[in-house]
């Protein structure tokens, strides 16, 4: 299952797209951390079993 890209920076940073910017020292890897964050959690929770 694939993550989408919510933000701009994302999409930015996560594409090919990527070497037509110049990015500072740490940019990439900030982001790349909160979308990856980000898609671990929600898998977590959709493995996670419901208790009702």
């Amino acid at each position: 299952m694939k993550a989408k890209l919510k933000s701009g920076d994302e999409m930015d940073a996560l594409t090919p797209f990527h070497r037509l910017l110049h990015w500072r020292a740490g940019m990439r890897k900030a982001i790349k951390r909160k979308f990856n964050k980000r898609f671990r959690s929600s898998g977590k929770q959709e493995a996670r079993p419901e208790t009702d």
